[in-house]
């Protein structure tokens, strides 16, 4: 005979017990429900000990035979009282017309959440943007670039007087357009509400001890919702060119020793060849101070830097907004942000069609 443990599985009542050789009892392996443990204790059974395999053969078809007739004192199926089940046992079967429902409803769900065809596309901001809590008065003079939600909105209340959009509560920091910009900006969709995106760039300022971005031209300032977007400016300002000056630009850009503005970062302390169309201009605001030119193209903007006795020898005209200029200088950081210091006077032109 095998040394083998020996294993059987005896059932008393209804409940399942394993038994080994050498056992003077089983583990449960399945609990007993409250009305088969009644059936259990009216008709308990003692614990078996196998010796043989032979009469492990019998003790499983006399237990069989039990179980057979402890099957036929169960209830039906309808007759179980479910309430009286612990979850999730009780959870009755569904029906094909219930999966059914399930299934149009999922799907009526994934159709609501998917974008629609057509449907915009996300708003986008400014090349460089920047987040609103970076800003602080120690920016006071740069040129800021900032994209952030609308909180709250202060209407124009004269020709003079600026429509004031807040974009963050700390620091507290707004975007400022005037009137003569309202119709760009605004493109007849009236005032900003909050709630919506906006993005500016523009000198930062302060009013009353509150820091502000002023949009210097309508092109400075996006809302969603308006219609308008940064694709779409900068178009507007690329179609502001001649078309012998756009050829030009296309053919600068395309020449490799030429570095793109969206892709200053890869040569920060290296001389650069840049062109763009000319977005604003700032003065010095002391006599320390450098000239502040904003350059933009359809990858990115950067400020172009040089000072007073540089200025003297720079023609007036090439700095007028709109004008398609090619710059050469070395891209340096100040506070954080990017900037290209111009090489010398001679060094700035305009940027003129191929022969």
């Amino acid at each position: 005979m095998s040394s083998k443990p020996l294993i059987a599985i005896a059932v008393t009542g209804a409940s399942i017990l394993l038994l080994t050789a050498g056992a003077v009892g089983g583990k449960v392996l399945f609990p007993p429900s409250t009305g088969e443990q009644q059936t259990a204790k009216a008709a308990p059974s003692p614990p078996v000990v196998l010796a043989s395999n032979a009469e492990t053969r019998d003790v499983v078809r006399s237990r069989s035979v039990a179980m057979a007739q402890v099957a036929e004192k169960q209830p039906m199926l309808d007759e179980i009282d479910w309430a009286s089940i612990e979850p999730p046992l009780r959870r009755p079967l569904r029906t094909e017309a219930e999966i059914g429902e399930e299934f149009v409803a999922d799907a009526q769900s994934q159709a609501s959440s998917a974008p629609a065809p057509g449907s915009a596309e996300p708003f986008v901001g400014f090349a460089g943007a920047r987040d609103a809590k970076s800003i602080s008065a120690a920016n006071l003079g740069e040129i800021v670039i900032v994209t952030a939600k609308i909180l709250d909105v202060r209407p124009s209340f004269s020709e003079t007087a600026p429509t004031t959009l807040q974009i963050s509560a700390d620091p507290e920091l707004y975007a400022i357009y005037y009137p003569a910009q309202a119709a760009g900006i605004e493109s007849g969709h009236g005032a900003p509400k909050a709630g919506q995106m906006v993005t500016v760039r523009g000198p930062l300022t302060e009013y009353r001890e509150k820091l502000q971005i002023k949009a210097v031209t309508d092109s400075d300032m996006v809302i969603e919702g308006t219609g308008r977007t940064v694709k779409s400016v900068e178009a507007e300002m690329a179609a502001a060119a001649s078309a012998e000056q756009k050829k030009a630009m296309e053919v600068f850009h395309a020449d490799p020793r030429t570095t793109r503005l969206g892709n200053l970062r890869a040569s920060l302390g290296k001389d650069v060849l840049i062109a763009g169309y000319v977005a604003n201009l700032r003065n010095p605001t002391s006599e320390r101070a450098p000239y502040i030119l904003t350059l933009q193209e359809p990858t990115g903007s950067t400020q172009v830097v040089f000072w007073s006795d540089m200025a003297e020898g720079i023609d007036k005209a090439l700095l007028k907004e709109g004008t398609p200029l090619m710059i050469a200088g070395s891209v340096d950081e100040y506070r954080n942000q990017l900037q290209v210091k111009l090489r010398d006077a001679n060094s700035i032109a305009l940027v003129k069609a191929p022969k």
